[in-house]
């Protein structure tokens, strides 16, 4: 900022150069390019914290629903001898609605959407992941697409077939391999399998091989 005096002897100040505006506007840009993926950081390590709380709080409510129902844990609507597709993994209820309407007293519920029905988990929220967007799952994953117009959750999916999703998926698995299909004696994938079987079950990898013997 330059300064010049006036007749009477006092200093003045003249308004900025066109030259100095463009330095500070250019210091701005610079510190703004420095500290906004630093804030894009920690608002997507928020998010990620925001989902493993959400992670935990439906383990807990899975290993709770367990302790009352004789170690049983919710049925899978997916598995690989339904003849379904994987896509039911995230089903929330088995059954179709109205689109956007109100879901808690329709819903036929399946896989985690037992713990909302059994009241062990009534937040809506911890059904979705916080960093799935509309713009990545085409708001089929999304918790805002699930609100019905009066801001109640559950409600079957405003746009396209009405379904109540969540964005996790539910794949209980037990301690036993279990294919979906017949492989072939003699290929390259049974091949593979007995590998998998010997490193990672032996004691099913020697039934295997003694049946064959016989």
């Amino acid at each position: 900022m330059n300064k010049t005096k006036t007749p009477t002897g006092r200093t003045r100040a003249e308004g900025f150069t066109l030259i100095e505006l463009l330095v500070v506007i250019a210091i701005i840009a610079i510190l703004a390019a420095m500290l906004l993926p630093a804030l894009s950081n920690a608002k997507e390590r928020a998010k990620r914290i925001s989902c493993l709380n959400n992670l935990k709080q439906l383990d807990m409510a899975v290993m709770i629903y367990s302790s009352d129902n004789n170690d049983l844990v919710p049925a899978a609507q997916y598995t690989p001898q339904s003849g379904h597709g994987p896509w039911e993994t995230y089903l929330l209820a088995g059954n179709m609605g109205g689109n956007g309407q109100p879901a808690a007293a329709t819903m036929q519920a399946t896989n985690h959407g037992v713990l909302y029905t059994s009241k062990l988990l009534t937040g809506g929220k911890t059904f979705y992941c916080p960093s799935m967007t509309e713009k990545v799952s085409g708001g089929r994953f999304v918790y805002d697409s699930y609100v019905s117009a009066g801001g109640v959750w559950p409600a079957y999916v405003a746009l396209g077939t009405p379904y109540l999703r969540s964005s996790y998926m539910y794949y209980p698995q037990a301690d036993q391999l279990v294919l979906a299909f017949a492989l072939p004696a003699g290929t390259y994938a049974t091949s593979v399998l007995n590998e998998i079987l010997r490193t990672t079950e032996p004691d099913r990898h020697m039934e295997a091989e003694f049946a064959a013997v016989d």
